[in-house]
């Protein structure tokens, strides 16, 4: 309401200040016409009032015509300069406006370019060859090589991030990757030159700066903002702003749905897992109980053992012990055994001689 306020005021004084012009124009013309009727009639540039143009008043009818005449053509032909001068601003304008709606056309078809060069799930910018943009069909929706890639092979999926379709088959977007290319060198271009601009302006700084904008007579600047423009410039990339942001939201969401199917799916998994984990642990009290009892047998079975190991050393002892004694028997009955031998060849001699005799006996 303040503003409104202002900007009346401000027309108020405008309007007051251009009819004091006019009327100060009309004023000044009058009195050079006077002069120049005078100066031509001989009797000298005398200003002429008000009264010297009334009838009656030492006023001749052919002076006061002539007067009016001089006066009708000189604001004849400065109405004409006006329309001229006023045509010819109003071409330049619209020659600029033009330009301008040009220009506001290009910067929106690249800000929609930029826009769409955008990636919805890594927010970087789909430049071939690295990040080459890919479509999937039959969805439409378009994605970097490096996320797609990694969405559908790290994580198995096999849907569109976006709208969660079904992906039949993906293919190099070439019309997408042949804007963003033509975009990006476009804007290089444009980077490097205001760079060089910018280093120009820092070696020409001794320079004088240029004339501020100047204001006419009647208050009009040479040099305009156009409110309207830059409200839609900003409402037109807030709004793109605004797309960018409800895609990566919507990408968000249904990775936020995947992520929670893979939840409900490790929960059940974990569920099953800790139901075999508790069996195995009911197994496991039953090896435990049945461990126990193979340790008690293992060691009765060791004691055992230890005790058969005692007879055995014994038996071992014993052993020895009688090998020892055959051994000393041994040796006893080794000459005793050479003595029985001799014994019996001697036997065995006196016998044969004993059976000599009885034979010689008997014969005899």
């Amino acid at each position: 309401m303040q503003c409104d306020a202002v900007q009346a005021k401000v027309q108020q004084l405008r309007a007051r200040q251009t009819q004091w012009l006019r009327e100060r124009e009309a004023e000044q013309d009058r009195e050079s016409v006077e002069a120049e009727i005078h100066a031509e009639a001989g009797h000298g540039a005398t200003v002429v009032t008000e009264a010297t143009l009334t009838p009656g008043k030492d006023m001749r009818p052919g002076h006061a015509a002539n007067v009016i005449d001089r006066l009708t053509q000189r604001i004849t032909d400065r109405l004409r300069d006006e329309l001229r001068a006023q045509l010819q601003t109003e071409t330049a304008r619209a020659r600029v406006s033009q330009q301008n709606e040009g220009q506001k056309l290009e910067g929106y078809l690249a800000k929609e370019i930029e826009s769409q060069a955008i990636c919805p799930i890594c927010l970087d910018e789909m430049v071939p060859p690295k990040r080459a943009p890919v479509l999937l069909f039959p969805c439409g929706h378009s994605f970097c090589s490096v996320c797609i890639s990694s969405h559908m092979q790290q994580h198995g999926k096999s849907h569109c991030p976006c709208c969660r379709m079904k992906i039949e088959c993906k293919a190099s977007n070439i019309s997408l990757q042949q804007l963003i290319q033509g975009f990006v060198t476009r804007r290089d271009k444009v980077r490097k030159g205001a760079q060089r601009q910018h280093v120009q302006s820092h070696l020409e700084y001794t320079k004088p700066r240029p004339a501020s904008p100047t204001f006419d007579l009647r208050g009009e600047s040479d040099e305009c903002v156009d409110p309207e423009a830059e409200g839609d410039d900003d409402e037109s990339r807030l709004q793109r702003e605004r797309e960018t942001l409800t895609m990566r939201c919507r990408v968000l969401k249904n990775e936020l749905l995947d992520v929670q199917a893979e939840e409900a799916a490790a929960d059940a998994q974990l569920y099953t897992t800790m139901a075999g984990l508790q069996e195995l642990h009911e197994q496991e009290a039953t090896v435990n109980s049945k461990l126990q009892r193979v340790q008690a047998e293992l060691a009765a079975v060791q004691a055992e053992m230890q005790a058969q190991q005692g007879q055995l050393e014994e038996v071992n002892q014993q052993r020895q012990s009688a090998a020892a004694r055959a051994a000393l028997i041994q040796q006893i009955l080794a000459p005793l055994q050479k003595e029985v031998d001799k014994v019996d060849v001697l036997l065995s001699a006196m016998s044969g001689g004993n059976m000599a005799s009885q034979s010689k006996n008997k014969l005899a």
